[in-house]
């Protein structure tokens, strides 16, 4: 990603309060699971509990404009043409073309559905702006797509599209009022009691610009954007902060009232190359973390990092110097699809084991085409089998 700056763990059921054969029945099953063995129980514990998965999607593979030109230069040198995306062309041994199509879309909605992708998490850009219109193609075609129920979709939406610049609630509210036009789309990924999910990603400089530095105003902001969905009749939105550290995210969650935690990626260490096998137990923990704040959670699972596209073809969004700054020299090799499947199953297993602190039963997945920025999963010119979303199958 990005184009944007600054972004790196009941009661009763009513239904048997009464001993009915119904309850009687219930009671026997409990009992019988009890005495089930671990492995057995284990698949009926996943057909009992579906786990959704979602994908992050930022489009810069779908036009040559803006910030998507940059984002395809990067992938230019040959050594690095491998991870665009299937439909983009090598027009020399220093540039790929993207462009993307109608028909591009089809096959990628058919191949996320076979694969067992819920829906896609689509990064949100202003289109007014020259520099981020070009970001908004891929979801314009999926809007117009025939097939597009195949999977559903969700914003990850910065929190400045909730404010103004300069910050008045008039235009603030104008701006709620578009974002709930979305979330009342048939195919907006829902959650829990039918609420729509929408993942917003904390950016303190924004917190600045847009709501006069204050998170009142934020909250407030939130507020009017829920009695804005009540009024709709449409259920609360189940609101997702981004906010890096968990118990950073944590904090904003509870000063402004949001319903849960997650990020656009892990914490990680180390520098230099490293193998899959270095990074997953470091995203394992940050599963951890998210879960012992007290705050619901969405895990975030990675197929990699590895940013050295950028850092040799830099973007005008992301300053990186890796001399200056050793840090910039980390990436992590892309998992295998072996290691890949074990991975995100292990996520689904972990929303299991933690139904009280991942209420929404959803895992995200980064990511579905971050191709310079760190790993993705859709077929890529060195990948146009798919070998990713094949390995995928499996999870359950």
């Amino acid at each position: 990603m990005r184009f944007l700056p600054n972004f790196v763990e009941r009661e009763p059921d009513p239904r048997f309060s009464a001993m009915s054969s119904t309850r009687r029945d219930f009671i026997g099953a409990l009992l019988a699971a009890s005495v089930i063995p671990c492995d057995n129980r284990a698949k009926a514990e996943k057909l009992v509990m579906p786990v959704i998965k979602g994908a992050i999607r930022w489009d810069a593979w779908y036009d040559r404009a803006g910030a998507s030109a940059y984002a395809q230069r990067s992938l230019g040198p040959e050594k690095f043409q491998g991870r665009a995306p299937a439909h983009c062309r090598s027009l020399s041994r220093s540039q790929v073309e993207c462009v993307g199509t109608s028909d591009v879309m089809a096959a990628e909605l058919e191949a996320a559905k076979d694969a067992g992708i819920d829906y896609w998490a689509f990064v949100w850009y202003p289109e007014h702006e020259p520099d981020t219109r070009s970001l908004r193609v891929a979801w314009k075609l999926y809007q117009a797509s025939a097939i597009r129920r195949l999977v559903n979709w969700c914003m990850i939406t910065p929190i400045s599209e909730f404010g103004a610049y300069p910050f008045s609630i008039d235009r603030s509210n104008h701006n709620i009022d578009g974002i709930l036009d979305l979330l009342a789309q048939d195919e907006y990924q829902r959650v829990l009691q039918n609420r729509p999910l929408l993942y917003v990603l904390w950016n303190d400089r924004d917190v600045e610009k847009y709501f006069d530095a204050s998170l009142k105003n934020v909250a407030d902001a939130l507020e009017r954007f829920r009695e804005g969905a009540a009024r709709r009749q449409m259920p609360d939105p189940y609101i997702v902060i981004m906010g890096g550290a968990p118990d950073v995210s944590a904090t904003l969650a509870h000063t402004i009232k949001a319903d849960a935690i997650s990020n656009y990626i892990s914490s990680f260490s180390k520098i230099g190359a490293q193998p899959f096998s270095e990074l997953e137990p470091q995203v394992e923990s940050f599963w951890r973390k998210l879960v012992t704040t007290g705050v619901a959670s969405i895990p975030i699972a990675m197929i990699g990092w590895d940013t050295r596209p950028r850092l040799e073809q830099p973007v005008p969004w992301q300053h990186s110097d890796p001399v200056a700054n050793p840090s910039d020299q980390k990436y992590y090799v892309d998992a295998n699809p072996e290691e890949f499947a074990r991975h995100i199953q292990r996520a689904v297993d972990f929303v299991r084991l933690h139904p009280r602190e991942c209420p929404a039963k959803s895992i995200l997945i980064y990511s579905w085409d971050e191709c310079d920025e760190g790993g993705c999963i859709l077929p890529t010119l060195g990948d146009p089998r798919g070998v990713y979303l094949r390995a995928l199958r499996s999870v359950r």
